[in-house]
């Protein structure tokens, strides 16, 4: 009797600790939470890029220009000088000033693997005003000009690390101005540009990389204008930094 008494009493002790010892390894393999998910790859389908939500550009040649831009803004400039002397002995100054505002947001989308489609759509309006002359003799001609562009365009992006990427963009673009009732203007552009894409963030990113531009302009002007209808053509090497962001 007594030696099954021992061996109940055993047995129970072995059974108490399994089932401590199967408590504890429950609470010590207790699953971790899940890694966060890193953002897909910049040249994944699905993305939408707002190329240029601030940028700045530099250009050579008869397109040139620099400047600060984005999807609005507004810039204005003035100039004076002087012409030489007027009829009644006072200096002839001249002065031109002028106003830009625009609109022009830029959008691409990937539409399949490292492939992206996309436009600029830019409204604009400046506003000018050139005064010339002293005393009686002096005068001055303001001029409203409003244009109209679109620049669809296709590219390439092809990602290089986790957070840089290569993309190559051509386009064509055509834009449509009036200056008043003075003339009219239709112009038509080609542009290439090869970005480097830094991720700075989940939704922020950098670009930065050279552009090529070639451009053909028609002005037609109004009879009585004072001056003929003309063809201008030119082309520029320059170059772009801008912020974006990308959903």
């Amino acid at each position: 009797m007594r030696t099954s008494i021992i061996v109940l009493l055993a047995g129970a002790i072995v059974c108490t600790s399994s089932t401590f010892a199967s408590a504890d390894d429950t609470t010590s393999v207790a699953p971790s939470p899940p890694p966060p998910l890193s953002p897909p790859s910049i040249e994944d389908r699905g993305h939408v890029i707002f190329d240029r939500v601030l940028s700045y550009g530099v250009a050579s040649g008869p397109l040139g220009g620099f400047g600060f831009g984005g999807i609005a803004g507004y810039s204005s400039n003035s100039t004076d000088g002087t012409l030489g002397t007027a009829i009644d002995g006072t200096p002839a100054r001249s002065s031109m000033r002028s106003a830009y505002v625009w609109l022009a947001p830029s959008l691409d989308y990937v539409f399949a693997k490292r492939l992206t489609i996309g436009a600029t759509l830019a409204l604009t309006n400046m506003h000018q005003r050139y005064s010339s002359g002293s005393g009686a003799t002096g005068g001055s001609t303001q001029i409203d000009t409003f244009s109209v562009a679109v620049a669809p365009r296709v590219g390439y992006l092809r990602a290089l690390t986790d957070d840089i990427a290569l993309w190559t963009r051509v386009g064509f673009g055509a834009t449509e101005s009036l200056s008043g009732s003075l003339e009219s203007s239709f112009g038509w552009q080609l542009e290439a540009d090869s970005l480097l894409v830094f991720r700075a963030g989940r939704h922020l990113i950098a670009t930065l990389g050279p552009t090529l531009r070639y451009g053909h302009t028609t002005t037609h002007a109004v009879v009585g204008a004072g001056w003929p209808d003309g063809t201008s053509d030119g082309f520029s090497v320059g170059g772009r930094a801008s912020l974006g962001l990308i959903f």
